[in-house]
């Protein structure tokens, strides 16, 4: 078999002399590789991937570098925006517990249950664990992650469960008395101290002990055996009409309802003077719901279906006011601390490595490209 060689005279050899069958180009030798050459395109997608998932991940990397004892704070701090974001707190937040949403990105995670700090106004919201079988907080202490509600990616679907989904708020009687006779328009303040704006189609509801209604209660016995008996008994005894039915009967009693003035100490005084002992009198509720607008407010107080409800029966009102995120509004992620994200540290430093590598690539290769074929060609 022929083997390749280089005579010892191949260095000495004439330029241009023709080369033997079997012999090595020593020119072919002294050629060297073509080093790659990365292209202004490539490098310039490169360098703008690597700025977009460092812009993307900042948030994270700052909460990362963040002490993991949390920083114990206030409400009014974190409201008045004196805190800074992706910081690690702990705070003794008071939880409006109606009108909780719960926010989860499948079917197949818990995800979080979103409700408001009572007394912000919902400028502060706490993201609570949605597992049923989590840790629970007793004393209403919370520890999390502080963020702008805009920055978390749950702030959209938020803002539209809390329009669709008006919860119960709640006005004193007095305020409500106030504000009608003042004429403020829809500005009250909530129990918790919040102010709300209602507006003219947001409802209102009572529901209060009737003062000019009671219901009578009698249990059958064989002294009044069945409901003519007990009738014709409250009849006599000015209780009811003669003809009156009763409103409900079982198999063992029978109930009327009565409307009079002071009607549970005129009754219960009635039945006493009769000595009905099998009867018994309890108060009756009433029921009101009606738009801001339209509902009949006067000086001695709320009309209702059986007549003026006054102001001295009215404790609290329940308003039904569609919701709307204040802006600067701030969230508390229960769920994360900063251990969290340790691997933060290695991402951030190999992403800025080579965004550097390819920076410097792009450099040459806009040199390569425009200036060296510019001197090329001159």
């Amino acid at each position: 078999m022929s083997t390749l060689s280089m005579p010892d005279d191949a260095a000495s050899r004439d330029p241009g002399a023709p080369i033997g069958r079997d012999e090595i180009d020593p020119e072919l030798i002294r050629l060297r590789r073509s080093t790659p050459v990365i292209g202004t395109i490539t490098a310039a997608a490169i360098v703008i991937l690597c700025a977009t998932l460092m812009v993307r991940l900042r948030h994270d990397f700052a909460f990362s570098r963040e002490d993991g004892k949390p920083r114990s704070v206030t409400v009014a701090e974190l409201t008045a925006g004196t805190v800074a974001p992706e910081s690690y707190v702990t705070v003794d937040a008071p939880i409006d517990r109606i009108g909780a949403i719960r926010v989860r990105t499948s079917e197949a995670t818990a995800g979080n249950r979103l409700v408001a700090v009572r007394g912000t106004g919902d400028l502060l919201w706490l993201a609570l664990s949605g597992d049923a079988y989590g840790a629970y907080s007793h004393d209403e202490r919370v520890t999390g992650r502080l963020r702008r509600l805009d920055d978390v990616r749950f702030a959209g679907p938020l803002a539209v469960a809390l329009n669709r989904n008006p919860s119960p708020r709640f006005i004193s009687g007095a305020e409500l008395a106030r504000v009608r006779a003042a004429g403020a328009g829809g500005k009250v303040t909530l129990l918790d101290g919040a102010p709300l704006t209602l507006a003219a189609t947001d409802e209102v509801e009572l529901a209060v002990v009737d003062p000019g209604a009671a219901v009578v209660v009698v249990a059958f016995s064989p002294g009044h055996p069945d409901v003519g008996s007990w009738a014709a008994a409250l009849a006599a005894a000015g209780i009811i009409a003669p003809a009156a039915e009763p409103d409900r009967v079982t198999d063992d009693l029978a109930r009327w309802n009565v409307k009079r003035v002071d009607a549970v100490v005129a009754i219960q005084a009635a039945l006493d003077t009769g000595e009905l002992w099998g009867a018994r009198v309890e108060p009756a509720m009433t029921h009101v719901r009606a738009p801001w607008t339209q509902l009949a407010v006067g000086p001695a107080g709320v009309t209702g279906p059986n007549g003026v409800i006054p102001w001295s029966s009215i404790d609290v009102v329940g308003v039904w006011a569609h919701r709307t995120i204040p802006s600067g509004a701030w969230v508390v992620l229960t769920d994360e601390t900063p251990a969290d994200y340790w691997y933060l540290n290695v991402v951030f430093a190999g992403l800025g490595i080579l965004g550097l590598l390819f920076a410097w690539a792009l450099a040459r290769a806009i040199r390569r490209q425009f200036f060296d074929r510019t001197a090329t060609e001159s």
